[in-house]
């Protein structure tokens, strides 16, 4: 483990239990997302390209969100 990740979790050991519940959930929560997000590449890339070209076909329209 790194010396900036060591220093992160001695802090975090010192914080009140609740905050280092809710600390970890962000972390797990972000590993979940960094791990579905890089074996998701392929699906996305598709889609991407699927979008492009209902785009470039006119099958698209301007959304004033």
């Amino acid at each position: 483990m790194i010396d900036q990740v060591k220093k992160i979790f001695n802090r975090i050991a010192n914080l009140p239990e609740k905050q280092q519940i809710e600390l970890a959930k962000l972390i797990e929560d972000e590993i979940s997302w960094e791990q579905t997000f890089a074996s998701s590449q392929e699906a996305l890339a598709a889609l991407a390209k699927e979008a492009i070209q209902e785009y470039k076909s006119g099958k698209t329209s301007e959304q004033d969100w």
